[in-house]
């Protein structure tokens, strides 16, 4: 779970702000309130292809930001499972992206996608 602090709403889309950066993302919830904080799930969907879209990096801190309408993640390898799915650690938060199997080692991961393909989805704890 992540928290965040919404800076902007326009239909389904959030401008938001957290530990790891500001970014852009579709909000899947009731209407968000401008400067109140929300604890979230993030959902990534989208196929990621080594040496494309996601690629081993020395960076070894968790970030999120969007450029030019692209969401970039930086994130800690926790687990490759051969089904496709590679587990990260996104700040506090395990995220799960459908990635085909791992081109080489590392301990940290930088992956791309629009930012159509990243949720946030609101908990109420």
């Amino acid at each position: 779970m992540t928290k965040i602090t919404i800076l902007d709403f326009t239909e389904n889309k959030v401008s938001f702000s957290s530990s790891l950066g500001n970014a852009l993302a579709t909000w899947d919830g009731s209407r968000p309130v401008l400067h109140e904080c929300y604890d979230v799930e993030i959902d990534i969907d989208d196929f990621f292809e080594w040496g494309v879209n996601i690629n081993y990096i020395t960076h070894e801190k968790s970030a999120i930001e969007v450029v030019d309408g692209i969401f970039k993640g930086v994130a800690k390898v926790l687990y490759y499972e051969d089904d496709g799915v590679l587990s990260v650690m996104l700040g506090d938060t395990v995220v799960l992206l459908e990635a085909g199997s791992p081109q080489g080692i590392g301990e940290y991961v930088v992956f791309f996608t629009s930012v159509d393909h990243v949720t946030l989805y609101p908990v109420h704890i």
